[in-house]
């Protein structure tokens, strides 16, 4: 952590310098400010600055006084002066304190920027140099260094070759990284650690083997394996009693599963070994938590299409309001998937969310062509094919109970639903004559509709053909004429235009895979 003192008796400079300059992405991880030099060396007792940015000429004690006593008090702390250009005298004596850069007045921002972030660079290179291990360093360093080594094109913090170094010891020319991913939160990390001792960064086997480890966020722990070939092996004796750690761990209601990269012969491959690694990261939604699975492994690359009849099953129960044949259906999907094995988490998850969708359509929660996201944060929180069965389930569980508790107050909003569900292909259908079926007035029936649901008839009616229609497109070859006529349009192209309309793009273009 490093720390920047701003000292300067002009509020406006003062306030300046805090405010617009982006400190902490020049490295400055805490900053404090004085009004003067007696104020400036009053906190320093406390604050122990690395870095001290003063104003040359200051009321009072002047920042060469300020900077003298500073230095008495804190030798290894940095200088930089803010002078203007008749400070030649001051400079002179700013020399004999080894004052480390100034910076003319008026200050530039990017000048200035470059001063600290070089001061920040050279009080890195000497707390290596000293040896500086503080737990609080180490473990930032450790952090910065793998996160770099791992993922370097993301890393926040940039390292020096010689803080690599100082991390990676003793120098092996094999690594391998591990995620370990939890299933919550780790938030206690001192407890999670006493109860999976296992990361323990040490040398061992005989300094064949070491272990390197930071959280890159609370559910998912990196691992850099440094050592020999045998040590770093699959069926390593680390390896293998570190997978059987996890497929026993099961503490607090804390699980765990562990994704394996390949293996890397340099420093420069270590990304790849981290890529590899979240690869194989992405089987944790068949295997579940409490295993553990290796990038080597012989998992398809792409995606395998769903099929799309299990899809058409759950609609035909969904219609039907047939609650039992709906979870017969998210059962055979499980199976399928288990089966299939696309490898992908999101593939998956969106395949119950489209589920979930149906649902809501069945019951008017949504219109057809909505973009309404509510689940959709819930469901991509979710690792597994169990959790998202579960969640389908239980979801689907309190929707048919809700539905019987708050159904539509009014009889004749069900019919007209009813009557546009089934009756959407009739050419003839419009809001005159859905009125006529319910013994009601046009201008009566709309207003209540669109009370009850939002939109009006004419849109519901529009949304319901179209997600019909998309329907057809996607599965058969009909030409777009058919397509138009099963829907309810007697002109192709007006169907077109509608389509284009609610959609985005043409028939066509949906049919030849554009997403709306």
């Amino acid at each position: 952590m490093i720390k920047l003192l701003i000292v300067d008796d002009e509020a406006k400079t003062r306030n300046g310098l805090l405010n617009h300059i982006d400190w902490t992405g020049i490295g400055i991880d805490m900053i404090q400010s004085a009004a003067s030099g007696a104020e400036a060396v009053s906190l320093c007792q406390d604050f122990l600055p690395d870095i001290v940015l003063s104003d040359i000429r200051m009321r009072g004690m002047s920042g060469i006084e300020l900077c003298e006593e500073i230095k008495r008090q804190n030798p290894s702390c940095k200088i930089i002066f803010i002078s203007g250009y008749s400070d030649k005298e001051y400079l002179k004596a700013a020399i004999h304190l080894n004052a480390v850069d100034y910076v003319e007045k008026p200050v530039r921002p990017s000048a200035l920027k470059e001063t600290v972030r070089k001061t920040v660079a050279a009080i890195r290179e000497e707390q290596i140099t000293l040896n500086l291990d503080h737990e609080k360093y180490i473990s930032q360093l450790r952090h910065n260094v793998l996160l770099a080594l791992i993922c370097p094109s993301t890393a926040t913090a940039s390292v020096s070759e010689n803080e690599i170094n100082a991390v990676l010891r003793p120098p092996f020319s094999l690594y391998r990284v591990c995620i370990l991913h939890t299933y919550t939160p780790v938030l206690n990390l001192r407890r999670f650690m006493d109860s999976f001792p296992y990361l323990e960064e040490k040398q061992i086997r005989n300094n064949k083997l070491c272990i390197y480890f930071c959280f890159k966020d609370n559910r998912n722990i990196i691992l850099l394996l440094s050592g020999e070939r045998n040590d770093l092996d699959i069926q390593s004796a680390y390896l293998s009693t570190l997978a059987s750690a996890v497929c026993r761990y099961n503490r607090d209601d804390q699980r765990l599963f562990l994704a394996i990269g390949s293996l890397a012969g340099a420093r420069q491959e270590i990304s790849a070994s981290y890529a590899n690694a979240l690869f194989a990261m992405q089987s944790v939604i068949y295997r579940g938590y409490q295993s553990y699975a290796d990038c080597s492994e012989c998992f398809p690359q792409t995606i395998i299409p769903f099929d799309s009849a299990l899809f058409g099953e759950f609609q035909s129960a969904l219609h039907q309001h047939d609650l039992s044949g709906m979870e017969r259906v998210l059962n055979k999907t499980s199976d399928y998937l288990y089966h299939t094995y696309p490898m992908n988490i999101g593939f998956v998850q969106h395949i119950y969310y489209s589920f979930y969708q149906e649902i809501l359509y069945e019951f008017g929660q949504i219109s057809p062509l909505s973009e309404y996201t509510g689940p959709a944060n819930e469901i991509g929180s979710l690792d597994t094919l169990q959790e998202l069965n579960d969640y389908l389930t239980s979801q689907l569980a309190d929707v048919f109970r809700n539905a019987e508790q708050k159904r539509i107050s009014h009889a004749s909003l069900q019919a007209v639903i009813s009557r546009i569900q089934n009756s959407y292909a009739d050419p003839a259908l419009s809001v005159r004559n859905l009125a006529a079926n319910v013994y009601l007035t046009p201008t009566y029936l709309s207003t209540l509709f669109k009370q009850q649901l939002g939109i009006t008839i004419s849109e519901y009616l529009t949304d319901v053909r179209i997600r019909h229609a998309k329907s057809l497109i996607r599965s058969t070859q009909y030409p777009l004429s058919q397509v138009a006529r099963l829907v309810g349009y007697e002109d192709a192209n007006y169907f077109t235009r509608i389509f284009k309309k609610t959609t985005g793009i043409t028939p066509t273009e949906y049919r030849e895979g554009g997403n709306v």
